[in-house]
């Protein structure tokens, strides 16, 4: 596989799934998820540095990820947006072809009680096979304490906008 090609997982594709639902609605959980500089304020394990200080969000964009800062196990790969379909999908690959290459897509879903996220990274490569099945709890416990976080702070984001909201007509609020 090379970067860019289009992956169909098959059930022996090394992969992460975590999945939560967010109580804020899809266009909330899609300003949090692709504001791309802010990802050092909430998310627990990971930091998006940019060449270009807009940080666009857009197919073929780049940049470098740094994951695990001051870990045992910290990495810093470069990244291609491969894509983009506000508010529902947003996707990045990077890594090395040959040996170890993620594809990261999250998918945003709205349901009655919000929105649900999903969380899926396949890998390719002679060593993804082993890597992952040597770190899968540990990947499970680092993509879901990620999705924790982005559920948090995207309702805490709702919560806030809900609170500046004027009062709906004919609603009564205590003062």
């Amino acid at each position: 596989m090379r970067p860019g090609e289009t992956v169909t997982d098959s059930p022996d594709t090394p992969a992460i799934t975590c999945r939560t639902t967010v109580h804020a609605s899809i266009e909330q959980v899609w300003r949090v998820l692709t504001d791309l500089r802010s990802y050092p304020e909430w998310h627990p394990s990971m930091r998006i540095l940019a060449d270009d200080d807009a940080f666009p969000v857009r197919v073929g964009a780049r940049y470098t990820v740094q994951t695990n800062a001051g870990q045992p196990v910290e990495l810093t790969f470069d990244v291609t947006i491969t894509h983009v379909a506000q508010p529902t999908v947003f996707a990045w690959e990077g890594g090395d072809p040959d040996t170890f290459y993620g594809r990261h897509r999250w998918t945003l879903d709205a349901v009655e009680s919000g929105t649900t996220v999903t969380d899926h990274e396949s890998f390719t490569g002679s060593m993804a096979a082993s890597v992952v099945s040597a770190h899968h709890e540990a990947l499970n416990a680092q993509y879901s304490a990620a999705l924790s976080a982005l559920r948090e702070r995207a309702e805490a984001d709702a919560r806030a906008s809900t609170d500046r909201l004027p009062p709906h007509p004919g609603e009564q609020h205590a003062l």
